[in-house]
């Protein structure tokens, strides 16, 4: 079996990975996800990300360790996603990806994934011990957002969104518990 997933059959063994991600996207759907994430887990292969041995689990609702690299569950990436609230005009940053499955689904729902500031939102998938004020300055100046998890890496971590309101004013919103691995 090809490790390429682009040459990779449809099927895996009994597994039939295309009905697998539309059951993945049908459970967030159902979980009340937004349509244009739903629609962008839809349609991205999860298991072209992950080596042949982990093809099984692609799909499944559960974090899966790819030795050094970390994807989460699925439920949890549509929940960074939803708490970034991409436009389809935004310029988003992206910290700590690992596979590249995140990357993608962003590129499938904002104009670009860019490397300079300044940033329409930005997404860390690093637990933090508080908000960075370096990441904090590349937001745009109105609107700009900031998604992370807020808390030790083995203790309670909370989900922030952090907003640059219209004039300039921080908004912080505590979107709930978590858990994200700490790359340190």
């Amino acid at each position: 079996m090809s490790s390429n997933p682009a040459e990779s059959p449809r099927r895996l063994g009994q597994l039939d990975l295309t009905a697998a991600r539309a059951a993945m996207a049908a459970r967030l759907a159902h979980a009340g996800f937004s349509p244009r994430v739903v629609a962008a887990m839809r349609a991205v292969p999860r298991h072209a990300f992950l080596s042949d041995g982990f093809w099984r689990l692609a799909y499944a609702e559960t974090d899966l360790w790819l030795g050094d690299a970390w994807l989460a569950a699925p439920s949890t990436i549509a929940r960074l996603l939803d708490a970034l609230d991409v436009k389809p005009t935004d310029r988003v940053r992206e910290v700590g990806a690992l596979t590249g499955y995140t990357t993608a689904l962003l590129g499938r729902l904002c104009r670009e994934v860019a490397g300079e500031p300044p940033f329409d939102a930005i997404l860390v998938h690093t637990a933090l011990a508080s908000l960075p004020s370096d990441l904090l300055a590349e937001r745009a100046p109105r609107g700009g957002r900031l998604v992370a998890a807020i808390g030790p890496a083995s203790g309670p971590q909370r989900l922030i969104r952090a907003e640059l309101g219209e004039h300039g004013t921080e908004q912080l919103r505590d979107l709930g518990p978590i858990w994200q691995p700490s790359h340190t």
